[in-house]
């Protein structure tokens, strides 16, 4: 039967749960009130979620694979998903009916036997920052809608028929920054009328409205990933998205920032690459703080001047450029590590703490590093080696930068942004943070002891001044 069956007035929070193998569907619900977190859904006869009628449902970090008919089904309900993958269902990824509401953000909706998403007489619908392709019919079909659905910042690829269809007759989609592109038959299509709102989008073929461009969009590995549809920093669809639009604190399909380099992209993933990778390798850790910190406090005539340590541009690697490092501390690329690129059938890797990594700055969470190395200054602690930093050394923390104001981080994190400004900075937990790091073995392997006990001191003598 069904794996959960909700009653008339029932009020369920499910989470960390699997919904598998069941006759029915995984949960059934009707006149109810239904949240969904880091939960799978598998192998289901009918639907992964038959929402009968006055359904409201919230689903986050959710995959719902293999369904015997639709993924989920919503009749007159509400629903609002986020960071989930509807896959290989066998019918429609989302089937909505009835003057359903749909809110569906940074979600991936593929392989299913018809239409990704089928949205018949919706009253309201929202789209934003989400990859739908490989889907045997449309990406998107929308039947009699009620209001003018929004679509925007979505990649919409390679579907069967077309990327997005719509009925004649009713309220025309307002499709904004998006990438409809390689779907078989067409970009866009309704039987007698046209698309009248339809902006800087990448699209198959030309078509009237504000900045829309035609040809590939880009993508970085789609070559040897057809599901991974992250842009190539040569992209047409980079910075080409509309450059009047509202995104406040609004992110991709990564949960990276939606504007990284002064305008906003076409389609769900936002390109950046940190400036503060600077053995390009896909990670700032250890490796780059070693770059870094053999750079610190040097010039351009300086012997261990590196350009690309000055994420600041002003000629000099100080304590500028050590905010802006901190700030992409263990930043990693999304491709290969996003939670859309990790989805399996476990349910394991779901939203956005499967691909951010949190360095804390209590020191008493980290162990301590081993003893008994030769050198003097690989001891137990950051505080042991200051203590114990021979006479030789000394003359390392004369030298530091009085810094007064700083740009903000945020607008900084690549050259070239248009936006500035001047915040404190805190020093404190900046020491802390270095103080962390020098504990971890790793570290201490990779990086020169006198070059991290310079760039520590200097640090402390700024913190004397504030």
């Amino acid at each position: 039967m069904e794996g959960l069956y909700l009653t008339a007035g029932s009020s369920v929070d499910v989470i960390d749960s699997v919904f598998k193998n069941h006759y029915y569907d995984g949960i059934y619900g009707n006149n109810a009130t239904l949240t969904v977190a880091d939960s799978t859904f598998e192998d289901n006869h009918y639907e992964g979620l038959y929402l009968q009628s006055d359904v409201t449902t919230s689903l986050t970090n959710c995959s719902i694979e293999t369904s015997g008919e639709n993924g989920v089904y919503a009749s007159n309900s509400d629903l609002t998903m986020e960071y989930c993958l509807v896959d290989r269902s066998d019918v429609n990824g989302l089937y909505m009916v009835s003057t359903s509401n749909l809110t569906l953000e940074k979600c991936v909706i593929r392989y299913s036997g018809q239409d990704g998403l089928k949205l018949s007489l919706n009253s309201s619908t929202s789209i934003k920052n989400c990859w739908i392709h490989n889907n045997g019919g449309a990406g998107i079909f929308f039947d009699r809608a009620v209001e003018d659905p929004v679509v925007r910042n979505n990649t919409i690829y390679e579907n069967f028929t077309y990327g997005i269809g719509a009925s004649d007759g009713v309220a025309d989609p307002d499709i904004i920054n998006c990438i409809i592109y390689g779907n078989d038959s067409n970009d866009l299509y309704r039987p007698t009328d046209d698309f009248e709102k339809v902006n800087y989008s990448c699209l198959q073929n030309a078509r009237a409205g504000s900045g829309n461009i035609t040809g590939d969009p880009g993508f970085m590995n789609i070559a040897t990933d057809p599901n991974d549809l992250h842009l190539d920093g040569t992209s047409p669809c980079k910075d080409a998205g509309d450059p009047n639009g509202s995104y406040g604190s609004e992110t991709d399909i990564d949960d990276e920032r939606r504007i990284e380099y002064g305008r906003v992209d076409m389609g769900a993933d936002e390109y950046y690459w940190s400036s503060a990778d600077f053995d390009d390798d896909g990670i700032v850790n250890f490796i780059d703080y070693a770059i870094f910190a053999v750079a610190w406090q040097t010039e351009p005539n300086d012997a261990n001047y590196n350009d690309v340590c000055d994420l600041q541009d002003n000629n000099n690697i100080d304590f500028n450029d050590l905010v802006l490092f901190c700030d992409d501390w263990l930043w990693e690329k999304a491709w290969g590590e996003g939670w859309m690129m990790l989805m399996g059938s476990s349910g394991e890797g779901f939203g956005p703490e499967s691909m951010i990594l949190e360095t804390a700055l209590g020191l008493e969470s980290v162990k301590p590093a081993p003893m008994g190395r030769k050198d003097d200054l690989m001891l137990s602690s950051a505080i042991e080696s200051l203590a114990a930093r021979p006479e030789r050394l000394m003359s390392k923390s004369e030298k530091f930068y009085a810094v007064n104001a700083f740009n903000t981080i945020s607008a900084l994190r690549a050259r070239g942004r248009a936006e500035k400004g001047v915040q404190e900075v805190d020093v404190d937990a900046i020491l802390e943070w270095l103080a962390e790091i020098w504990l971890d073995p790793e570290v201490q392997e990779g990086i020169d002891a006198e070059d991290w006990l310079k760039l520590y001191l200097s640090l402390k003598e700024e913190q004397k001044k504030q």
